[in-house]
């Protein structure tokens, strides 16, 4: 039996060129001056089975995405899955920023979320790829899950961790 997750919003993606596309248009909104009213970092892991926010590119973001990549390709899941955001010095990026400390509490790069859930950094990504954790959530993602395998229903109810604001201004 197969159960449906959400609706990712792909045909929203696709329609401006794919992941690095539709960051760098929402980007770009709103350093222009779009009024932020829902929290940008949900916005982006509410679309993407894997979003990775790095700071620069370093040894351990460099590390964490060929984890990501390599099962990415190992199993031929579609590259629009995942989503890299650069936290660089524009508005975008300083909202972000602050949006994600919302969320995680935490400073340190890079911060991955999988499946809407954050995992944490480098060695979270890891350990969550050793134990084939990481496909099931993109695959829980896509809305290909066994409801008959206790681990899906498990890291179902864990994906569902609420997050205490959606909605708001900045």
């Amino acid at each position: 039996a197969v159960v449906s997750t959400q609706s990712t919003g792909k045909r929203e993606i696709n329609e401006v060129g794919g992941p690095t596309a539709w960051i760098q248009q929402l980007f770009k909104s709103v350093n222009s001056g779009m009024k932020v009213t829902e929290n940008l970092v949900w916005k982006m892991v509410s679309r993407f089975a894997v979003v990775m926010f790095i700071k620069e590119v370093n040894k351990d973001a460099g590390k964490a995405s060929q984890i990501i990549d390599r099962v990415r390709e190992k199993h031929n899941v579609n590259e629009d899955e995942v989503l890299e955001v650069v936290v660089d010095d524009s508005h975008a990026a300083k909202v972000t920023f602050i949006d994600l400390q919302r969320l995680t509490n935490k400073r340190n790069f890079p911060q991955i979320f999988v499946n809407e859930t954050y995992i944490g950094g480098l060695n979270e990504i890891k350990d969550f790829a050793e134990k084939g954790l990481l496909l099931r959530q993109i695959l829980i993602f896509q809305g290909i899950v066994d409801t008959n395998c206790e681990k899906c229903i498990r890291l179902q109810d864990h994906r569902k961790l609420a997050y205490s604001s959606k909605s708001y201004e900045h």
